[in-house]
């Protein structure tokens, strides 16, 4: 079970993260998420270079907090899901746009692999 799992080890939590992947890494769109991508094993910099970290953007004109914070969670649960097949060393920023309200986990899941087949992170 520990493979489900999704704790602080795989999230990106410090700022300068966030901004080595704004400037350095790739993006990728879709008309529901916008994805910006770095590998870790390419920059020395950076203390661990295994493992696969997520953050995610939600803007306010998402909708309200409640709103926001729920897609947040799909999205995490999504991600959580697909970790597994994910290249090594990816770091991935994930932003939602505005118009995009998931009735479902399921839309979200689909959303999301379609990105990610479009960044060419699967395995």
């Amino acid at each position: 079970m520990k493979t489900f799992s999704f704790g602080k080890e795989y999230r990106i939590k410090s700022r300068s993260l966030f901004e080595l992947i704004f400037e350095k890494g790739k993006k990728k769109a879709t008309s529901a998420i916008v994805l910006w991508h770095l590998n870790a094993s390419s920059f020395p910099q950076l203390k661990e270079k295994s493992g696969v970290k997520l953050g995610i953007i939600v803007s306010r004109k998402t909708g309200p907090a409640v709103v926001r914070n729920r897609l947040k969670r799909l999205l995490r649960e999504a991600f959580r899901r697909e970790k597994g097949a994910l290249i090594d060393g990816s770091r991935v920023i994930i932003y939602p746009k505005p118009g995009f309200m998931p009735a479902s986990l399921k839309e979200v899941a689909e959303q999301l692999k379609k990105i990610l087949i479009k960044a060419d992170l699967i395995k």
